[in-house]
């Protein structure tokens, strides 16, 4: 969030995201800086959370709930790997 403030403190507000994503590969928190909301879980339950990142553009022709399935899949195949 300090290179956030610094945009902020230099004028340089049109920089700024609207969303934050910060993870330490067991939480990821999902920040939205026009509302202020914040959602915080435990990686693994990506999955289950994967709606509130339906503000990622699909990219491609594919639709976007195909999209965020494997995405979901992926993260969660992942996060099990990391575990200790």
């Amino acid at each position: 969030m300090d290179y956030i403030q610094a945009l902020k403190s230099e004028g340089r507000d049109s920089e700024i995201p609207r969303y934050v994503v910060v993870s330490d590969f067991a939480l990821i928190a999902l920040h939205d800086l026009e509302t202020g909301e914040s959602v915080e879980f435990p990686l693994a339950e990506f999955h289950g959370n994967v709606d509130h990142f339906a503000f990622i553009p699909a990219t491609n022709n594919t639709s976007s709930s195909k999209i965020t399935r494997s995405t979901s899949r992926l993260c969660v195949s992942w996060a099990a790997c990391m575990k200790p």
